[in-house]
This record gives C-alpha cells, sequence and structure tokens, in this order.
C-alpha cells in the first residue's frame, strides 16, 4: 500500500462525521467551472513544469470553491471539524508530494513531479468533500 492510500485510509473516517451534511449539500451545489489548460505535453522540460503547476493551480482552484461551499452548508461545530481535517489533509499532502518527489530533487523534473502529486491528491480531496 503506498503512502498516498496510507493517507486516504487515514482520513476517511473523519470524514464519516461530515458526510451527512456534506451529501445534503450536493443536492443544493452549483456545478464549478473548470478552466480550460492548453498544454502541449511533448513541449519542453519547462514547459511541461509550467504546465503540470497550472493544472495543479486549477484543482486548487476547484477544491477551495467546493470547500467554502460544503463549509457553508455546516453548522459551527461541523465547521470547525472540517476545518481541522482539512489543515491535516493539507500538511500530510504537501508532506507526501515532498516525499514523492525527493528522488528527483534538484533535478529539472523535480516540478512537474512535485505538482502532478499535488494536483492529484487535490483532486482526490476535491472528489472526497463532495461526497
Amino acid at each position: 500500500m503506498s503512502i498516498r492510500h496510507k493517507v486516504v485510509i487515514m482520513l476517511r473516517p473523519h470524514f464519516c462525521s461530515v458526510a451527512i451534511a456534506i451529501c445534503a449539500f450536493n443536492v443544493y451545489a452549483a456545478e464549478v467551472e473548470v478552466v480550460d489548460i492548453k498544454c502541449n505535453h511533448e513541449g519542453t522540460q519547462q514547459k511541461l513544469n509550467a504546465c503540470a503547476f497550472q493544472e495543479y493551480e486549477n484543482d486548487d482552484k476547484l477544491l477551495n470553491e467546493k470547500y467554502k461551499k460544503v463549509m457553508q452548508s455546516l453548522s459551527k461545530m461541523k465547521q470547525d471539524q472540517l476545518r481541522q481535517e482539512q489543515r491535516l489533509w493539507l500538511k500530510m499532502r504537501d508532506r507526501l508530494c515532498k516525499q514523492e518527489a525527493k528522488e528527483n530533487e534538484g533535478g529539472s523534473i523535480w516540478p512537474l513531479m512535485f505538482y502532478g502529486c499535488l494536483s492529484s491528491s487535490t483532486k482526490q480531496r476535491t472528489e472526497a468533500l463532495g461526497k
């Protein structure tokens, strides 16, 4: 089992406590606009790195929008709980991605690996908030 899966499994019990409120919220949630990214995945390493960063920024924006909408639907107590869970998740995500990109540290591919990991983890978190 990879570290990423351990993080998701470890955080899963915390999601259960707010699952009912989040599910109820999804009935009323509006669609979040996705920014169209026009990246050339056959470009230079610098272009690939820039594309990975741009994709992560877009995914992070979508996560923040989803998080704000979910927070608005929760009671004060559930908001505090979700806020703590989100902070823990952010710390764990950053550690995980630094560790996954560590072998490429100092190399030109490092940003692609690091931001690719951040993007993937952020997409998973956005989906988890939607359940």
